[in-house]
């Protein structure tokens, strides 16, 4: 069932849902606003649901430039404070991409039990040994997360859909850095998409 709740006269689209092996119900997001931030929904039994903001592409194409650019992050880093329309939030940063790092949509999901907010990139097709974009995305919307927005470096579509309950994705149709567009250019345009300063 889809519901329209209004927030300063705006809608905004929920979905209620299900999870698997739990009988309650909880609130997912389908429509991230940019003049809205929600604070992260808890799960009497799981905690805190994390809100992720996904940046994709293939390798080489700029995603740990972009935000290093939006962060001012070089590693990974928890509770970062990101000063954003609504009020400074803490973010748990990953610079480079989980199939890179060589991490699982499940060790992805433990490990970050309890994260508020989190910005992560991921690569758009599989690895040797780490599936693509789409199965991490899956996941997380399996595991109650919130994917707030995804933006994709490099290209103009993606080669699949993303599911229900992601957002449509953004795409910057260009590399991020020396051989494209300039860093702080395509963060300008996410900040601004993301309601960040």
């Amino acid at each position: 069932m889809i519901m329209s709740l209004r927030n300063g006269g705006k809608p905004l689209k929920y979905h209620w849902g299900s999870l698997s092996g739990i009988n309650s119900f909880i609130c997912r997001r389908i429509a991230y606003q940019n003049t809205y931030m929600p604070r992260p929904l808890e799960h009497p039994r799981w905690g805190i649901m994390p809100q992720t903001w996904i940046i994709m592409g293939d390798a080489n194409v700029g995603k740990s430039a972009l935000i290093r650019a939006l962060t001012g992050v070089a590693r990974k880093t928890e509770d970062w404070p990101v000063a954003t329309r609504s009020g400074t939030i803490n973010v748990t940063i990953y610079v480079r991409s989980l199939q890179e790092k060589e991490i699982s949509p499940e060790r992805f999901i433990q490990q970050n039990k309890g994260a508020n907010y989190i910005l992560l990139p991921l690569r758009v097709n599989a690895t040797r040994r780490f599936p693509n974009g789409l199965q991490y995305i899956l996941a997380l919307l399996q595991a109650g997360w919130t994917v707030n927005d995804v933006v994709v470096l490099n290209r103009t579509s993606l080669p699949y859909n993303l599911p229900q309950g992601a957002p449509t994705p953004y795409f910057i149709p260009q590399r991020i850095g020396r051989r494209g567009m300039p860093a702080n250019q395509a963060a300008s345009i996410v900040k601004q998409r993301w309601n960040w300063l």
